[in-house]
């Protein structure tokens, strides 16, 4: 070992914006589903809250179940 040390690397600014977008959708999945039910909302209820298209959302997560999964971590994590 050489002694020097690796600084760690800054995110760039695209995984930045990514980070940022995934967390507005987390906070508005969970505003959303404390005011419907999990049936109630749709993916285009999410898309329209966050203020992006549907496409771009299913970007970030695959399906409602997985959005709504990751919505729940963040609460009780």
């Amino acid at each position: 070992m050489d002694g020097m040390q690796t600084q760690p690397t800054k995110p760039s600014f695209k995984e930045q914006m990514h980070q940022a977008r995934e967390e507005a959708i987390l906070r508005s999945t969970c505003q959303l589903l404390g005011e419907k039910a999990f049936d109630a909302m749709t993916m285009d209820d999410v898309a329209n809250a966050v203020g992006i298209a549907k496409a771009s959302l299913y970007k970030h997560f695959c399906s409602k179940e997985e959005l709504c999964s990751a919505a729940m971590v963040q609460i009780l994590g």
